[in-house]
């Protein structure tokens, strides 16, 4: 029986399936989310977003639901530096306020651009797979 624990709120790479297959070994149950009050902003020199604060925003993400204590600890190591792992209120995809888990950035770490998951997935998702089964074969 798996142990229960907040979901995760997740907004960038890990909403692609493959990030998460590469992450976790396995894609969790899922649902369609929403983080009013917050913006998913690009980062200088990266292809991944950081999430601020912002007011009359709305990041859009995905919900992973049902993850182990061992998962969040590679959510966490995948993660690393400059996030930092914050309970905030969610909207999830039947209207419901569910408090989860999202790794947040400061204001300093982000440009005032958007991040798109569409422009990720076009231009960058084939070139982040790539880069993550090298590190994988490269290990810790």
């Amino acid at each position: 029986m798996r142990e229960r624990t907040t979901p995760v709120f997740v907004y960038g790479t890990l909403i692609f399936g493959p990030v998460l297959d590469r992450v976790l070994t396995r894609r969790p149950e899922m649902c369609r989310a929403a983080a009013p009050g917050f913006a998913a902003r690009k980062m200088p020199g990266a292809t991944y977003p950081g999430m601020v604060a912002v007011d009359q925003s709305v990041a859009g993400g995905v919900l992973l639901l049902e993850l182990t204590e061992v998962e969040l600890s590679l959510l966490d190591d995948y993660e690393g530096p400059p996030y930092r792992r914050e309970i905030i209120a969610v909207v999830d995809d039947l209207g419901r306020v569910v408090e989860a888990f999202a790794d947040l950035v400061d204001d300093v770490e982000v440009t005032d651009q958007p991040w798109t998951s569409r422009e990720f997935f076009e231009s960058h998702l084939d070139d982040f797979l790539v880069a993550l089964d090298a590190a994988s074969l490269s290990g810790p």
